[in-house]
């Protein structure tokens, strides 16, 4: 949320999957390491990196209601 009060909530991402620790990541996190290579490595511009994925394993780590009760501002 504070990326997104700064105006750069497409720099940062979270891609959550269910599965165990060092075992390899998921489509989604495949996915997200790729847009993120190809738009601040290689710098395109056409690739979205605006995206939380969340397949609920994220939910059981963090209660967000109990920690987040405000909406993120828009600073200047």
């Amino acid at each position: 949320m504070v990326y997104e009060a700064l105006g750069f909530k497409e720099n940062i991402s979270i891609a959550m999957t269910d599965h165990n620790h060092c075992s390899g990541a998921g489509s989604a996190e495949k996915e997200a390491y790729r847009a993120f290579i190809q738009k601040f490595l290689f710098g395109k511009t056409d690739v979205t990196t605006d995206y939380f994925s969340n397949d609920g394993s994220f939910n059981k780590l963090i209660d967000f209601t109990k920690w987040i009760d405000w909406t993120a501002p828009a600073l200047q």
